[in-house]
């Protein structure tokens, strides 16, 4: 094992901890508090370029992180505070049995497909120095129980925190502005908090989530993807923000439980399919609305249809 020189000064070197028996490595017989370093990885070792303590499972990065190769056996990653670098996409891909993980407050960002897989996360606190959060970078933690985004995140890559069945509710803070696709489609969630800041919300971003029930989007949201609720069959309540202007296609479609919706006057666009199969009673459209899809409300079962404008519904 190759470990950089901790004193003061000291330049960061390349570290590769691989097995090696008691019999190569005295030193751990003589420090019990420190396991042989036995990590099974794709190259069945793991590498850092910065500075760490480490025991057999659980590392301490003291310095700022530019190559990480996955370390199935770890548990614990704690990264200090004066760790002012990102963490690189693929940092602990798959590393399954890692089940805690420490931000330093100045980290910067989390790579994309950073965590993807590590399916024993349970609790994540994102550093109040992270400004984004990659492709991918949660995606597949089967057993994450909750998520606390920091109030420094602008944006939520694609596909961020898709696959992660066991959270509950989400709250995205008043700092992002643009959610990715398919961010969280799919989740058991039953409550979305939206910050008071996002301007768009992408494709599929809450798309098959059968256990919402209510969604508020704020005024500060100017467009709605295509798909971003569809399938979403238990979701009653919506309150769409006086802002938007744009509402993609099957943006609402199968949401079997939406019997009212009120279209505010900001709205400009409805695009294809966007409240088709629902069971829509009672709709109301404002003033500015001009532009329409095909098959906007298709299937569904409208008994009060409102237009404050000029537009006649084909």
């Amino acid at each position: 094992m190759l470990i950089s020189n901790h004193c003061s000064g000291a330049i960061s070197e390349k570290i590769n901890m691989s097995y090696r028996s008691p019999r190569q490595q005295p030193a751990f017989r003589r420090r019990p508090s420190l396991s042989k370093p036995s990590f099974s990885t794709s190259r069945n070792d793991l590498s850092f370029s910065g500075r760490i303590r480490a025991s057999r499972r659980t590392i301490f990065v003291l310095e700022n992180i530019n190559l990480i190769v996955n370390a199935n056996l770890l548990q614990t990653v704690v990264i200090l505070d004066n760790v002012t670098s990102g963490i690189p996409s693929n940092a602990f891909y798959n590393s399954s049995n890692l089940n805690n993980i420490t931000f330093g407050k100045y980290v910067s960002s989390i790579g994309d497909r950073s965590f993807y897989g590590c399916a024993n996360l349970l609790n994540i606190t994102i550093g109040e120095g992270v400004n984004s959060i990659g492709v991918e970078s949660f995606s597949n933690c089967n057993n994450l129980q909750n998520i606390n985004i920091s109030n420094s995140v602008a944006t939520i890559g694609d596909s961020a925190f898709i696959n992660c069945p066991s959270l509950p509710y989400i709250v995205i803070p008043n700092s992002v502005k643009i959610i990715g696709n398919n961010c969280f489609q799919g989740l058991n969630i039953t409550s979305v908090t939206i910050g008071n800041y996002v301007t768009t919300i992408n494709n599929n971003a809450f798309a098959d989530c059968v256990n919402l029930t209510t969604i508020v989007i704020p005024d500060s949201v100017l467009t709605i993807g295509d798909n971003v609720f569809s399938g979403c069959t238990n979701l009653s309540n919506v309150t769409i923000g006086n802002s938007v202007t744009s509402i993609g296609s099957q943006c609402f479609y199968n949401c079997k439980n939406l019997q009212s919706i009120i279209i505010p006057d900001s709205v400009v666009t409805i695009n294809n399919m966007a409240f088709a199969e629902t069971n829509l009673q009672n709709v109301s459209i404002g003033s500015g609305f001009i532009n329409a899809g095909s098959n906007i409300f298709y299937d569904s079962n409208i008994q009060h249809l409102t237009i404050k404008g000029n537009y006649e519904l084909q």
